[in-house]
């Protein structure tokens, strides 16, 4: 675990940067509210992490990071494209830190429910640590083509959910979990 969680995180932090943003015209997330999405998803996750090291039980539900009212009011008091870039920045720091506390602990399973939209895209137990590699990666990776699909005037969101967050493609259970 000596490699930086954050390295995931520049290409979507400059796309964020880059401006040039439309309004999805078919009810899916604004740039902000996608930037947003990653941002306090790292944060409960690195909560998550920091929680197992303290020896808790752990569940966890994305319920919050999804909620576009929360969203909004989140990407509110960060002050637009630049703080949430910044705040993009700090997650990725945080969850990079309480990934490398885990140590032994990666292995721990704990239950994790993500909802995509309305629907339960997945609800069972995962590791600690292939969760936060899962959000670094494929999670991150779903959230900047959804960015890149709103850059530009004109351009839409290519997500068929109304309020696309994580997809269950974004995550891989540990099936050794019990």
């Amino acid at each position: 675990m000596t490699t930086s969680l954050e390295a995931a995180y520049p290409p979507f932090r400059a796309s964020l940067l880059s401006g040039g943003f439309a309004t999805p015209d078919d009810g899916g997330w604004s740039a902000e509210l996608v930037a947003a999405q990653v941002a306090l998803n790292n944060h409960h996750i690195a909560e998550a992490a920091e929680a197992v090291v303290r020896g808790e039980e752990v569940t966890y539900d994305n319920e919050a990071s999804v909620d576009d009212a929360e969203l909004s009011r989140y990407a509110d008091r960060l002050g637009g494209l630049v703080g949430l870039a910044e705040e993009i920045r700090r997650s990725a720091a945080h969850l990079d830190h309480a990934y490398k506390a885990l140590g032994d602990h990666a292995e721990k399973c704990i239950d994790v429910r993500i909802r995509d939209g309305e629907a339960i895209a997945y609800d069972g137990p995962m590791s600690i640590g292939q969760f936060v590699l899962g959000n670094v990666t494929r999670h991150v990776e779903l959230h900047h083509e959804q960015l890149k699909a709103v850059h530009a005037p004109g351009s839409v969101s290519r997500q068929t959910s109304s309020n696309p967050t994580n997809s269950s493609s974004s995550v891989e259970p540990r099936t050794h979990c019990s």
